[in-house]
């Protein structure tokens, strides 16, 4: 960031943030809107969208409703997609734990110069079609 204020100047930042937000909804509405292949883990935060890939089997899933037995199993989805993800050499995106919830899929799009809605769509078919294999 040191440099970009002098490259890119107050307006070309300005769009970056807007264009990392605008993003960030339109993944976290596209989680939302999955037909429950995917679960937002919370609100977005900023850029910052948290969200499970749920098998087929587990749908629909509700974390207030779900069991141990469940969150366990959810647990191990996110480190094997991503490790499908991995192999396959796909995007990489970070997956943890916390304040108590099982995996989740960490997405930041703070870098979002260069992404459009079609990339974030294909990206969550690829995760959809990679949870389907497990």
């Amino acid at each position: 960031m040191l440099f970009a204020l002098p490259l890119q100047g107050d307006e070309g930042l300005e769009a970056d943030v807007d264009r990392a937000f605008d993003i960030a909804h339109c993944f976290a509405n596209a989680v939302k809107n999955s037909n429950g292949a995917f679960v937002l883990a919370s609100e977005p935060q900023c850029t910052n969208v948290c969200f499970w890939y749920v098998p087929p089997h587990l749908r629909p899933f509700d974390i207030n409703n779900a069991t141990e037995e469940q969150m366990e199993e959810l647990h191990e989805v996110a480190p094997k997609i991503k490790a499908k993800m991995q192999e396959v050499g796909d995007d990489l995106i970070g997956f943890q734990k916390n304040r108590g919830l099982t995996n989740f899929f960490r997405f930041d799009f703070t870098g979002a110069r260069g992404l459009d809605e079609r990339d974030i769509f294909a990206l969550l078919d690829r995760m959809n079609a990679y949870g389907d294999q497990l």
